[in-house]
């Protein structure tokens, strides 16, 4: 276990008591009721959660014989805010922690005439105290399926932000201060440069001045990805003709972030919106909804049999199937270079061709047998035009990557096969016909430390392209997605 490098004044300020109450229970139910009643008095915020911990306790009267964990994010002062909760807390024996960056105490807390105890360890990281989804429509109160004006965003956004316990004063200053500018059409102007100005004005980057508080990249990233959407629904009823926003009650729906309503509330415009430069959408959120749609004749008459084949075998595959299996049959649907070349290289093909089989195959086999001069693979790198780097093969040789090494093959098949479908003008056509049928409006934004940017386009002004945030080393993490080809 790593030493305290922090919070030591904090530990040292405690209590003389150096152990729990000697009938305090320390068990998986104490640490799960403990952890119920810690998230529901820090406002269900997310970010909490169960830790497993190996290793046993030395003192096994009191903790029992093994340790039971929970963790969180308890800001720079975690003792204030546990004790603040109404419990005890007592640093981990010797100063330790279960975990490196982090500090763990020891707390209990009386339930129904038994007093229940667990381990805490505070995740609060000094360079973030911004936990994910803090920000999102759904913490801002503004999710509720119904038409919302600017008064009722601006104004359950401020509650939200006040009310929540765990924002440090700086971080609470940002946001309510973008609340407000977002807010003044006049707070906007043009961003400058060669490529803007040439762009026509429904194309260009709105940028607006912001008071630089000090945050760090870390929370603007985060501020702009989480409470982006809110950020933006408020600038878009401001600068584009909105009357009202309506977020949608459910955060998974597909691509549709919120609608715009307009016209006296008889149209809605289907808005996405994205953080920074745009991240890659996954395709299950564009298939899901198409394949849906398309039981209505109306709107599958708006595609040909060619395109609706191509949605069903192709896009709405590579959704269907894990990571790896998606790549892999893929390839073969379309018969790549690649998979042909592998099937020479393995000697099967077919159903035999699954990831397990590749790692079976892989079993003894080092870089120089599969890459030296008469390496193995020679011919399928030399198809797919994509080769692991030296510090993967290194890793590959060390046993260090995970699913046995696998991605030495999959991620090439996977990285060439983006490029075979963005140059089938049939697929990438399809992929674009499908999104722009469903989305009106992509709105970016982007918060950074002196400014913060909107930018707009229609999506039947876009082209789409496939894209993967996999690779060798990853073959098995990052789904299939698509980006929209957007004005600079």
């Amino acid at each position: 276990m790593k030493k305290f490098s922090t919070f030591v004044t904090e530990a040292e300020a405690i209590a003389e008591a150096k152990l729990p109450p000697k009938n305090a229970i320390f068990d998986s139910s104490a640490n799960n009721e403990i952890l119920k009643d810690i998230i529901k008095r820090q406002g269900n915020l997310p970010g909490y959660g169960l830790k497993k911990v190996n290793g046993k306790p030395d003192d096994a009267e009191i903790y029992g014989d093994k340790y039971f964990a929970c963790q969180g994010p308890m800001g720079k002062d975690p003792v204030s805010a546990l004790t603040a909760l109404g419990y005890g807390v007592l640093p981990f024996p010797d100063g330790s922690t279960f975990s490196k960056g982090t500090t763990t105490w020891v707390i209990t807390k009386e339930f129904n005439k038994e007093i229940l105890g667990t381990h805490f360890i505070n995740k609060y990281n000094p360079s973030n105290s911004l936990e994910t989804k803090w920000l999102t429509p759904e913490r801002m109160g503004v999710a509720t399926n119904e038409p919302l004006d600017i008064k009722n965003i601006v104004k359950r956004s401020t509650d939200a932000i006040n009310n929540n316990k765990m924002l440090t004063n700086e971080v609470r200053e940002k946001l309510l201060h973008c609340l407000k500018v977002v807010q003044d059409r006049g707070n906007n102007y043009f961003k400058g440069g060669k490529s803007q100005a040439k762009l026509p004005k429904k194309h260009k980057t709105y940028v607006i001045d912001l008071v630089n508080v000090g945050l760090t990249n870390s929370e603007l990233t985060t501020i702009s990805k989480d409470f982006g959407e809110v950020l933006t629904a408020i600038w878009a009823i401001r600068n584009i003709g909105f009357t009202h926003i309506n977020f949608p009650s459910n955060p998974a729906e597909p691509l549709v972030d919120f609608y715009g309503v307009a016209m006296g509330g008889k149209m809605e415009y289907p808005v996405s919106v994205k953080s920074g430069s745009g991240a890659s959408t996954s395709m299950k959120n564009l298939t899901v909804p198409i394949v849906k749609m398309l039981k209505d004749k109306k709107f599958r008459d708006m595609f040909t049999k060619r395109e609706i084949q191509i949605i069903n075998e192709y896009l709405e595959l590579i959704t269907q199937e894990d990571t790896m299996s998606g790549i892999i049959k893929l390839n073969q649907l379309l018969k790549t270079p690649g998979m042909e070349a592998l099937e020479d290289a393995l000697d099967f093909k077919g159903n035999s061709m699954t990831a397990s089989k590749m790692e079976n195959w892989l079993q003894g086999k080092d870089s120089e047998m599969l890459i030296g001069k008469r390496g193995l693979l020679t011919k399928f790198y030399e198809a797919t035009n994509s080769y692991p780097e030296d510090d993967t093969w290194k890793a590959y040789d060390k046993g260090r990557l995970k699913v046995g090494g696998v991605g030495v093959l999959v991620g090439p098949l996977g990285m060439s096969l983006i490029g075979i479908m963005n140059d089938n003008e049939e697929i990438k056509g399809t992929l674009t016909k499908c999104a722009r049928s469903i989305i009106l409006l992509q709105m970016n934004v982007d918060v950074k430390a002196k400014n913060m940017s909107f930018r707009r386009g229609k999506f039947k002004d876009f082209m789409f392209h496939f894209s993967w945030g996999g690779g060798s080393t990853n073959p098995h993490r990052n789904k299939f997605g698509f980006k929209a080809e957007t004005f600079k």
